[in-house]
């Protein structure tokens, strides 16, 4: 009678509403259909950046089932357009706004949204933190918010995918072949709102299947490096930084920049052949938040001058703003590079302990040291106060 009672008391726990914590992000745009099925009913649009809360473990059809808390209003959302979080979500900051029922993410950056990934002590919260979220300055509707709100992804947690250059420039052109609209909005194009492209490539000649959002790692030379904008005097007109930054000309609150080569060499503002150099180079950007101190652009021209390899692991972004160089010319305005594939934004940052690739394997721990740890560093730390 007594293990009657209990199963009982224990069945309606069950039944009485969500049982699970978890929740998942949008990540791109997205429909929640009333049925596992994109044939079923529409039941409502979430904005990219709104959570709901998972109401079942698994996936169905490869639909997650979900409710949006503040509406009531439930059904079918598939797994590719979300990210997939333990626990409830966090509440929102003292002096900050949760998301609004079909709005973007506010109240700043989500500093404890996950562990940080940096592999150096992470500077602590900042007002501009506090002020600059996910999207950054980014306008409701724009394909800049997505692409923003990946840009700031510091939670991905994948095992990481080592690439070379080649893999980039093959990954590059595998999003050419579909047609895929990018480049500059200045030139009536701008990045699409849609980035589901970049998630469903086509695997490489090597096997290897890379997408948008994966951790990869990369080693080769850094060889150029500067903040962006690079001065911080904010222009006469205009905007000034990035929108993902919210236009902050500062650096303190502006990324870094580094080009990365397969061979050794300060690429300098005067070198003759600087463009046609940069245009053999990938990029891979440290953001503000929360970015290591020792991560400045002091330490990182003391890196250049080392000439040994660097690695550096962090999140597969595409940068749809842009496009690459064409061979050794660049493409209008756009950075020199060889493909817009970038690591972005960069979670760890190493140099190896030795002068050639060959002697650096990228496995062994013990070949590499961080910024704070590296012989041949005269340390800068940069703060925000």
């Amino acid at each position: 009678m007594f293990r009657s009672a209990l199963c009982t008391i224990f069945i309606a726990c069950l039944m009485s509403g969500p049982a699970l914590a978890d929740y998942v992000e949008v990540r791109r745009p997205a429909t929640v259909y009333a049925d596992s099925d994109k044939t079923s009913d529409a039941i409502f649009k979430p904005p990219t950046g709104a959570v709901l809360i998972l109401l079942e473990t698994g996936t169905k059809n490869g639909y997650y089932h979900v409710q949006d808390d503040a509406t009531g209003q439930s059904g079918w959302i598939y797994k590719t357009l979300v990210r997939r979080h333990p626990g409830a979500p966090s509440p929102a900051p003292a002096g900050g706004t949760p998301p609004a029922t079909g709005g973007i993410p506010t109240g700043g950056f989500p500093v404890n949204k996950c562990a940080s990934p940096y592999n150096e002590e992470s500077s602590a919260p900042t007002p501009f933190d506090q002020s600059c979220g996910l999207s950054g300055s980014a306008a409701v509707g724009s394909g800049e918010l997505p692409q923003d709100i990946s840009k700031n992804d510091l939670c991905e947690k994948s095992a990481a995918v080592p690439v070379r250059t080649a893999d980039l420039v093959e990954l590059q052109n595998l999003v050419d072949a579909t047609g895929m609209i990018y480049g500059s909005k200045f030139s009536g194009k701008g990045p699409p709102k849609e980035r589901t492209l970049l998630h469903n490539l086509a695997s490489l000649q090597s096997g290897v299947k890379l997408e948008e959002d994966d951790v990869v790692t990369y080693v080769g030379f850094l060889v150029e490096a500067h903040y962006m904008p690079q001065s911080e005097t904010p222009p006469k007109t205009g905007l000034g930084g990035e929108s993902v930054n919210c236009n902050s000309t500062e650096h303190v609150k502006a990324d870094i920049h580094l080009a990365l080569s397969d061979t050794k060499g300060r690429i300098t503002a005067k070198d003759p052949n600087r463009v046609k150099k940069l245009c053999t180079t990938i990029s891979a950007e440290m953001i503000p938040h929360l970015r290591p101190g020792v991560w400045n652009g002091d330490n990182l021209d003391q890196v250049i001058d080392l000439d040994r390899p660097v690695k550096v692991t962090g999140h597969l972004f595409f940068d749809a703003s842009h496009q690459p160089c064409k061979g050794s010319t660049p493409t209008g305005s756009d950075p020199r590079r060889i493909t817009e594939w970038e690591i972005h934004p960069i979670y760890s940052f190493e140099i190896c302990k030795f002068d050639a690739i060959s002697q650096c394997d990228a496995s062994k721990a013990s070949d590499w040291q961080p910024v704070s740890k590296a012989a041949g560093i005269n340390l800068e730390v940069e703060f925000d106060n």
